[in-house]
Protein backbone atom coordinates (compact mmCIF):
# COMPACT_ATOMS: atom_id res chain seq x y z
CA UNK A 1 0.00 0.00 0.00
CA UNK A 2 1.43 3.44 -0.54
CA UNK A 3 1.85 6.36 2.17
CA UNK A 4 -0.61 8.31 0.04
CA UNK A 5 -3.33 5.77 0.39
CA UNK A 6 -2.69 4.53 4.26
CA UNK A 7 -5.72 6.45 6.01
CA UNK A 8 -4.85 8.53 8.71
CA UNK A 9 -6.40 7.16 11.72
CA UNK A 10 -5.20 10.14 14.06
CA UNK A 11 -8.15 12.27 12.67
CA UNK A 12 -10.42 8.87 12.67
CA UNK A 13 -9.18 8.58 16.37
CA UNK A 14 -10.30 12.55 16.70
CA UNK A 15 -13.48 12.45 15.09
CA UNK A 16 -14.51 9.38 17.33
CA UNK A 17 -13.62 11.97 20.40
CA UNK A 18 -15.81 14.85 19.44
CA UNK A 19 -18.12 12.14 18.65
CA UNK A 20 -18.46 10.71 22.72
CA UNK A 21 -17.76 14.54 23.91
CA UNK A 22 -20.89 15.31 22.30
CA UNK A 23 -22.61 12.32 23.39
CA UNK A 24 -21.19 12.85 27.01
CA UNK A 25 -22.27 16.66 26.97
CA UNK A 26 -26.63 15.92 25.69
CA UNK A 27 -29.43 17.18 27.92
CA UNK A 28 -30.56 13.73 28.46
CA UNK A 29 -33.58 14.32 30.73
CA UNK A 30 -36.16 13.61 27.81
CA UNK A 31 -35.07 10.33 27.55
CA UNK A 32 -34.62 9.69 31.22
CA UNK A 33 -38.35 11.18 31.84
CA UNK A 34 -39.54 8.66 28.53
CA UNK A 35 -40.28 10.95 26.39
CA UNK A 36 -38.62 10.38 22.79
CA UNK A 37 -36.14 12.87 21.37
CA UNK A 38 -37.86 13.18 18.14
CA UNK A 39 -41.91 13.94 16.84
CA UNK A 40 -43.45 11.07 15.25
CA UNK A 41 -45.74 13.53 13.02
CA UNK A 42 -43.32 14.93 10.67
CA UNK A 43 -39.99 14.09 8.58
CA UNK A 44 -38.64 16.56 6.74
CA UNK A 45 -36.38 13.96 4.44
CA UNK A 46 -39.10 11.43 3.70
CA UNK A 47 -38.74 8.05 4.20
CA UNK A 48 -35.03 7.63 3.06
CA UNK A 49 -34.06 11.09 4.77
CA UNK A 50 -35.35 9.08 8.05
CA UNK A 51 -33.50 6.07 7.36
CA UNK A 52 -30.07 7.25 6.63
CA UNK A 53 -30.52 10.09 10.15
CA UNK A 54 -31.68 6.81 12.09
CA UNK A 55 -28.07 4.66 10.53
CA UNK A 56 -26.03 8.15 11.38
CA UNK A 57 -27.49 8.24 14.90
CA UNK A 58 -27.11 4.62 15.35
CA UNK A 59 -23.30 4.64 14.30
CA UNK A 60 -22.58 7.65 16.87
CA UNK A 61 -24.51 6.03 19.39
CA UNK A 62 -22.18 2.57 18.80
CA UNK A 63 -19.14 4.84 18.53
CA UNK A 64 -19.62 6.79 21.42
CA UNK A 65 -20.24 3.46 23.92
CA UNK A 66 -17.33 2.03 22.49
CA UNK A 67 -14.83 5.13 22.77
CA UNK A 68 -17.25 5.42 26.57
CA UNK A 69 -15.90 1.72 27.59
CA UNK A 70 -12.43 2.15 26.26
CA UNK A 71 -11.80 4.70 28.61
CA UNK A 72 -13.45 3.43 31.31
CA UNK A 73 -10.91 0.47 30.95
CA UNK A 74 -7.85 3.31 30.71
CA UNK A 75 -5.53 4.28 33.58
CA UNK A 76 -6.88 7.19 35.73
CA UNK A 77 -4.36 9.69 34.57
CA UNK A 78 -4.98 8.63 30.70
CA UNK A 79 -8.72 9.21 31.27
CA UNK A 80 -8.53 12.74 32.83
CA UNK A 81 -6.13 13.78 29.46
CA UNK A 82 -9.04 12.89 27.72
CA UNK A 83 -11.31 14.55 29.80
CA UNK A 84 -9.42 17.21 30.25
CA UNK A 85 -9.20 18.04 26.70
CA UNK A 86 -12.70 16.89 25.54
CA UNK A 87 -15.19 18.03 28.02
CA UNK A 88 -13.22 20.65 29.25
CA UNK A 89 -12.46 18.75 32.78
CA UNK A 90 -9.57 20.59 34.28
CA UNK A 91 -7.26 17.89 35.45
CA UNK A 92 -3.50 18.58 36.67
CA UNK A 93 -1.74 15.78 37.24
CA UNK A 94 1.57 15.45 39.48
CA UNK A 95 4.18 13.34 38.33
CA UNK A 96 3.51 13.53 34.62
CA UNK A 97 2.59 16.28 31.67
CA UNK A 98 -0.93 16.60 30.55
CA UNK A 99 -0.16 16.38 27.26
CA UNK A 100 1.87 13.13 27.68
CA UNK A 101 -0.97 11.60 29.03
CA UNK A 102 -3.36 12.82 26.57
CA UNK A 103 -1.02 10.90 23.69
CA UNK A 104 -0.35 7.69 25.33
CA UNK A 105 -4.40 7.95 25.96
CA UNK A 106 -5.01 8.52 22.26
CA UNK A 107 -2.95 5.74 21.37
CA UNK A 108 -4.62 3.18 23.57
CA UNK A 109 -7.82 4.40 22.43
CA UNK A 110 -6.65 3.71 18.66
CA UNK A 111 -5.65 0.49 19.75
CA UNK A 112 -9.30 -0.01 21.46
CA UNK A 113 -11.08 1.40 18.33
CA UNK A 114 -9.27 -1.28 15.93
CA UNK A 115 -9.84 -3.98 18.08
CA UNK A 116 -13.68 -3.28 18.19
CA UNK A 117 -13.37 -2.55 13.94
CA UNK A 118 -14.09 0.91 14.28
CA UNK A 119 -11.19 2.27 12.46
Amino acid sequence: MLPSQIPDTLDTVKSHLNIWAAWMERDDTRSRLGYPSRSVGFSSGGAWGSFIEDNEYQLDKTIAHAVDAILEDMDLRLKHAIFHFHIRAVFKPRRTKIEDDYAEAIDVLEAGLLKRGLL
